[in-house]
């Protein structure tokens, strides 16, 4: 992309699976990109690092991963660090960033559990978790207090950028193929009729690229692929590009969290940038079983 010639850019989260994967692609561009390597639950090293700098974009990535337990069974200690990564950063960044584009990662999961099949930007918010109302904090922050900024929420993220990233086995497709591989067996759960919205990493990064290239977008745009594909689908397709090994199914119960099932239609996030997923999900896990199995 010609447009971000000589642009100066920072991105937080840059050693993560996302981020190192921008890092990746923003490579190939002449640009001048500042990795971020500070906690940015702590507003001093937030204001220390930014003070005497000045950039043209921040893609702001960082986040705290989603816990695997529902909010009130959190320590509480646990629950103060993560809002601290998740939202409260976003005041630190606000007294230090001047005319500086935010792109900053969101998630679906704070849809939640929703009676629709399909999310857009009029889907109302119903988070299940303290994580997923930290998020929609941090957007409430963006948008009040950012005057250039747009924030993507963003579903399941899969596929290979880097081998030997150390992130590369985070996103749960690319550990299931994983584990796959190791035990010749997969295993589904409760929720395999549900629906959910899976991109292949490429094309999240030329969606977070063309996100940086607007001004003045003070709201969230929501991202999926449109098709309502199950799990059980999903964990066929594994099972097609590894010869057919078998799946096990696991009755155990689920969280909330695990058993959401809708899509997303990203139209208005199109009709903005002109983006659309480019990656079938069968062309992806072929693409990802391969690089996998190359480790």
């Amino acid at each position: 992309m010609i447009e971000y010639k000589n642009k100066k850019i920072a991105v937080t989260g840059y050693n993560g699976y996302i981020g190192s994967a921008l890092c990746n692609r923003l490579k190939k561009y002449d640009c001048d990109v500042t990795r971020v390597n500070i906690d940015i639950s702590k507003s001093e090293e937030v204001f220390k690092f930014f003070s005497d700098k000045d950039f043209d974009i921040l893609f702001h990535l960082a986040a705290s991963p989603v816990p695997y337990t529902i909010g009130k069974e959190q320590k509480t200690n646990d629950i103060l660090l993560e809002r601290e990564v998740n939202s409260s950063c976003m005041l630190y960044l606000h007294k230090v960033l001047k005319n500086t584009k935010v792109v900053f990662l969101s998630s679906t999961n704070v849809f939640g559990d929703v009676d629709v099949d399909v999310v857009d930007e009029n889907t109302k918010d119903n988070p299940q978790s303290l994580w997923a109302s930290h998020k929609i904090l941090a957007e409430n922050y963006l948008n009040i207090l950012f005057e250039d900024s747009i924030c993507l929420r963003i579903p399941n993220i899969y596929g290979v950028d880097d081998i030997d990233s150390k992130s590369v086995l985070k996103p749960i497709i690319n550990k299931v193929i994983d584990l796959a591989l190791k035990n010749k067996k997969l295993t589904l759960y409760k929720n395999k009729s549900c629906f959910r919205d899976y991109i292949h990493i490429y094309d999240m990064i030329d969606a977070i690229l063309m996100a940086g290239l607007f001004k003045g977008n003070k709201k969230y745009y929501v991202l999926g692929c449109k098709e309502k594909t199950t799990i059980f689908d999903v964990w066929n397709i594994i099972s097609e590009n590894l010869h057919n090994i078998p799946i096990d199914y696991n009755n155990k119960e689920l969280n909330m969290m695990e058993t959401r099932s809708y899509t997303a239609n990203y139209d208005a996030f199109s009709n903005l940038t002109g983006w659309c997923p480019k990656i079938t999900m069968k062309d992806g896990i072929h693409d990802t079983v391969k690089k996998l199995e190359e480790r």
